[in-house]
């Protein structure tokens, strides 16, 4: 078990290597196309994207994977009910980001980027049940493969932008021929080891999906909602200039944080997720934690090293003023992995529900901490709110921990 475990994580850590490298190749050239401004715009226009995806998270891998670790007989009714359910959902976000973009956004560029972009929202998270299908049986290498086939079109279409000198309304274009090759590749795949497509859908277990991931849902937007709203205020605050600048930085460390949380997602189906006493679990907990501290200590070292190298290479000269941004940024990788290690718990004991306190604290803290910051007392940087932000997290993950999961 042991050696899946790691053959699974190798995979995983390939897969990060080749797709940190497509990702980076593709956002250097979109950087080296557009300004300043306008490259601030487009990670406005991304951001508000995503955050308006938690509008589809009503059964995320949350919700889905565990069971599909503990009901593995039930594994197709399971994927194609979350399916339908996410399918729905995907299309609300999608309603609801053409009417902000048509109704409340004023700027053209945005307008258009975001008009593009919305389209993503109705492919990525109803395919992604077939995602959550291998990694609960931790076999995650057929996705590895089709996540890099998507990335390298999503590499090869902005590579076509900036030799034809495409406007900036094609930009988007790109992040959407990803998501249509990576529904199709999924499809493929599951097709492949289950020989058939199952369509059956089931009132009771649709019920049961839906009504666990209501508890969870909440709780998953107030998440993405901490996780973007800052690029909010500090366009609002500061500029799109600096925004582009910070907005590199944050790309970086999300890559960081990404190659743990597949890690840990990895881990989880079999340590966490399996049927286990406490005592093990907690054993095990221990254990994670450990890795993950030496992980993330290695990443803050190699960062610090590399970081400059990096942004040079990949963006150019006229972005040098996200090394020091990024740099600044790098001790909140340790927060966050230890952090993610405790959340899975809260999933495996299914008190997922808990979090909602967790991340109504969060979102009002950062708003409190970015308006005191960034109005009251006119900081120019975003930085220590940043990690300011993610040590809070951990502690409020942590005293939520010691109160509903290790006192029980």
């Amino acid at each position: 078990m042991r050696r899946t475990i790691t053959i699974n994580i190798l995979w995983l850590v390939l897969e990060k290597i080749i797709s940190i490298a497509l990702i980076f190749y593709a956002e250097g050239l979109i950087a080296r196309i557009l300004d300043p401004v306008d490259y601030g715009k487009w990670i406005y226009s991304i951001n508000l994207v995503l955050l308006l995806s938690s509008l589809s998270l009503i059964v995320g891998a949350e919700v889905l994977v565990p069971m599909l670790s503990k009901h593995k007989k039930l594994s197709s009714l399971l994927l194609f009910n979350t399916f339908i359910i996410r399918l729905i959902f995907g299309f609300f976000s999608f309603t609801c980001t053409l009417i902000y973009a048509y109704f409340f956004v004023t700027d053209n560029v945005l307008k258009e980027l975001l008009s593009a972009l919305a389209l993503v929202l109705v492919l990525n998270e109803p395919f992604g049940v077939v995602t959550n299908y291998f990694q609960s049986r931790v076999n995650i290498l057929p996705v590895t493969i089709v996540r890099v086939m998507a990335l390298g079109i999503r590499a090869l279409v902005v590579t076509f932008i900036l030799k034809w000198a495409l406007t900036i309304g094609c930009i988007p274009w790109a992040r959407v021929l990803e998501s249509v090759t990576s529904a199709i590749g999924l499809s493929l795949l599951y097709y492949f080891y289950r020989g058939k497509f199952f369509f059956h859908f089931s009132k009771a277990i649709s019920k049961i999906l839906f009504f666990r991931g209501l508890l969870l849902w909440p709780s998953l937007m107030m998440m993405y909602f901490f996780q973007r709203i800052d690029r909010f205020f500090i366009e609002h605050y500061l500029s799109f200039d600096y925004l582009a600048l910070y907005g590199i930085s944050v790309q970086i460390i999300e890559q960081a944080t990404l190659l743990f949380g597949m890690v840990i997602q990895s881990i989880a189906p079999i340590f966490i997720f399996n049927r286990i006493s406490g005592a093990e679990r907690f054993e095990k907990l221990n254990r994670i934690i450990m890795l993950m501290i030496v992980l993330s200590t290695m990443c803050i070292i190699l960062g610090y090293f590399l970081v400059p190298f990096f942004i040079q290479l990949v963006y150019g000269g006229g972005y040098d003023g996200a090394i020091e941004i990024t740099i600044g940024l790098l001790p909140s990788l340790l927060f966050f992995s230890i952090d993610m290690v405790l959340t899975q718990y809260f999933y495996a004991k299914n008190r997922g529900d808990i979090l909602i306190y967790k991340w109504v604290g969060m979102v009002v803290v950062t708003c409190l901490n970015y308006w005191l910051c960034l109005d009251v007392f006119q900081l120019k940087s975003a930085v220590l709110i940043f990690n300011i932000n993610y040590f809070i997290m951990l502690i409020i993950t942590f005293l939520l921990f010691r109160r509903y999961i290790y006192e029980n």
